[in-house]
């Protein structure tokens, strides 16, 4: 690479080339030709460079950048802030951005964090693409600390940083967060600040501190609104402003007690409600009443004998897995039950109480090169657990041997509360799914109106639902723990009915809320306060496509319902996107007569589109998945025939799969020919999703029992 020594500097000072870095280029040149090949090499000239050039940025920020690359973090450190500390400029962009990436990648985030906001401020408008790689590293690591709002933060930071040829990699992370089930949906719902006019001397520190927090900035915003805080202490906006920027710089003891405090504070009894949901569910993450999710260690003589022992017993039932990748991961799972599945009796005869719960979770290993034969039991710490631990050692006897060398470090912890609302239950995998959901229904129905109440709540002092009816001093937080205890339906994927459990503690019902134009800025929490009928259609359009990404059931039923009404709206969110999302709502909730409604209005809206072939295919194999809930369905056999008819000579890779999944169903005798060996599930076309495969890849068709 030749550099015209007329044109602008690459060091980017403005300079041309012949009155700035000249001297550097003919090396510099080699380290573009080497870099990639020869990195080392490259490295070499850049640090002798570097040695005789300490002030020059191109140098300093290509050796820094090269050291990444090849993980010197610790060296890019020392490097960019002596280039900061013994140069003229100490508030370089470029140099600030790096740093403070090496910084958090060398120590962490909570030593790098000045430097990280530093970097923020100083680097937005020119560093973007370090920045964004930053803020997403952030969130990552806040995800696997559990840090949920910081996450979530760190993630929308990321999409709102990032050059056009990240953006999608960055929208995706945040819609991971932001759709994932095990996360309470108000910890990964988009909170925005709250406005609040104040006195001229603080008017400075609120807008200061609103500029951080769009920066990312949110320690020194906490800082700032904590200093308005003191002046004001009965300001709730405040409290709900501090609590808001400690939560997304992931400190949620101050978050907490932020959001109680602003709770106590609101007149306005929604905003109260929703700090205080905010303030117990954080609380759950914090509380140090919690049972260990423990794990035991034994080595083992024989894989295919203790398969062999296991697989004899009615209390092991095994579960199916993916065959194992390059020699990783369990060859085979069991889950350990309290009692042995009731298989003597008429399955739509039995009730909750006859189905067993799984105490403990069985995983079996081959040998590897680092290590032998190994099986591992978990579950959480407790008499379960311990009665697992002996019955397996009942059964397995001296096949298995303790490994007291293992680390057997516990693997989590389970908040004590939630532990008690649990069921763990267990139906074997050809028990009609049907029945089993309308059992599970029973009994999550049992938690709602008579264990939930009875249970005493963190969030209630130690008191139970049923004796905080009435306090008026509880009345917020009773209202708040509903919110909770939906947070824990929904991570079940079970819509709660929080008007039920409202009437039955003497609570109000919400009061509406009318938003503005702009409805995308909700929280869930207030978007179950919307009346749907009430939306233009551009906002009942945002709203959908929220609810489609946040995937809160209520919400997104009740919401996409209401779209279902509006050809306009319909057509523009995507009239096959809502109705497969519907039929897949309605069949958790076990409202089958209204999934297969959805379903015959999603089949007449493929007939409409592209392909309709194809289309009509994907409807059809769903409606056979659903209908295989109940393998007594008298529909199935047309379906199949439907199949041999219409589809399988023009789409023959698909049959060996659906009859093997109607064989798992007891229905093969439906199947004309035996089923041979399904296509692996990789890349595989999903009816509720696209195909897990790469973009521009080949679309394999789903099909029934694939996940």
């Amino acid at each position: 690479m030749s550099y015209d020594p007329y044109a602008e500097c690459p060091c980017g000072s403005g300079k041309k080339v012949k009155f700035c870095c000249q001297d550097v280029i003919p090396e510099m040149q080699k380290v573009a030709r080497l870099r990639e090949n020869q990195p080392t090499r490259a490295l070499q000239i850049l640090e002798e460079l570097e040695d005789k050039h300490p002030t020059n940025l191109w140098v300093t920020s290509s050796h820094a950048r090269l050291l990444m690359e090849h993980g010197g973090y610790a060296e890019v450190k020392g490097r960019c802030e002596r280039y900061l500390t013994n140069t003229d400029d100490g508030k370089n962009p470029e140099i600030t951005a790096i740093l403070a990436l090496a910084s958090f990648v060398a120590d962490g985030f909570e030593t790098a964090k000045r430097s990280v906001h530093r970097a923020f401020q100083l680097a937005s408008r020119t560093e973007r693409p370090l920045l964004t790689r930053l803020a997403g590293a952030i969130s990552m690591v806040m995800v696997e600390a559990e840090s949920f709002m910081s996450a979530r933060a760190h993630a929308a930071l990321a999409v709102k940083l990032s050059p056009e040829d990240r953006r999608s990699h960055c929208v995706m992370q945040l819609a991971q967060i932001e759709g994932s089930s095990r996360i309470p949906y108000p910890l990964r719902s988009v909170q925005r600040l709250v406005p609040y006019t104040a006195a001229v001397e603080d008017q400075k520190d609120i807008d200061r501190a609103l500029r951080l927090s769009a920066l990312g900035c949110w320690q020194p915003a906490a800082i700032l609104f904590k200093r308005i805080v003191d002046k004001h202490p009965t300001a709730p906006e405040l409290w709900h402003n501090y609590a808001l920027c400690q939560a997304w710089d992931g400190n949620e003891p101050a978050a907490a007690e932020a959001f109680h405090k602003a709770a106590d504070l609101y007149t306005d009894n929604e905003s109260a409600v929703e700090c205080e949901t905010l303030g117990q569910l954080l609380d759950l993450e914090l509380t140090e009443e919690v049972s260990d999710i423990v794990v035991n260690t034994y080595k083992v003589g024989s894989v295919a004998k203790l398969l062999t022992t296991l697989d004899a017993e009615d209390t092991f039932d095994r579960i199916t897995i993916e065959a194992p990748v390059d020699g990783t991961g369990p060859v085979a799972q069991y889950r350990v039950l309290e009692k042995a599945f009731p298989t003597d009796k008429d399955p739509s005869t039995l009730t909750p109480t006859d189905i067993p719960e799984f105490t403990a979770d069985v995983l079996i290993f081959d040998a590897t090169d680092e290590a032998p034969c190994q099986l591992q039991i978990t579950g959480v710490e407790g008499d379960e657990f311990t009665a697992a631990d002996k019955s397996l050692n009942a059964v397995a006897g001296d096949q298995i041997t303790l490994d007291a060398e293992a680390d057997n470090e516990p693997l989590g912890v389970v908040p004590t509360e939630l532990e008690e609302l649990e069921w763990n239950c267990h139906f074997p995998s050809d028990f009609p799914a049907t029945v089993a959901r309308n059992i599970e229904t029973q009994k999550m129905q049992a938690v709602a109106d008579e264990i939930w109440p009875a249970i005493s709540l963190t969030g209630l002092g130690g008191k139970t639902a049923k004796e905080a009816i009435g306090d008026n001093d509880l009345q917020v937080k009773l209202h708040a723990s509903v919110y909770v205890l939906d947070a824990f339906y929904d991570r079940n994927n079970v819509m709660l009915d929080v008007d039920s459990v409202r009437s039955s503690l003497k609570l109000p019902q919400p009061e509406p809320l009318v938003p503005d134009e702009n409805v995308t800025g909700l929280s869930t929490v207030s978007l179950q306060r919307i009346k749907f009928g009430d939306l233009s259609d551009d906002q009942l359009v945002d709203v959908a496509r929220r609810v489609l990404l946040v995937r809160h059931t209520r919400t997104a039923y009740h919401a996409l319902k209401e779209v279902t009404d509006r050809k306009v709206c319909l057509d523009r969110v995507g009239a096959e996107r809502v109705f497969s999302t519907l039929v897949g709502i309605c069949r958790e909730q076990n409202r089958r007569d209204e999934a297969l409604q959805w379903l015959n209005a999603g089949r007449e809206a493929a007939q409409a589109a592209d392909e309709p072939f194809r289309n009509i295919l994907e409807w059809d194999v769903r409606e056979l998945n659903l209908r295989l809930d109940d393998p007594t369905d008298e529909e199935i056999p047309k379906l199949w025939n439907k199949f041999e008819d219409q589809y399988f000579a023009k789409v023959p890779e698909i049959r060996d799969s659906i009859a093997m999944f109607m064989e798992e169903k007891g229905l093969g005798h439906l199947v004309t020919q035996p089923a041979g060996v399904t296509t692996g599930a990789e890349g595989v076309w999903t009816p509720d999703g696209d195909s897990g495969g790469e973009s521009g890849g080949e679309k394999k068709l789903w099909v029934p029992g694939q996940d």
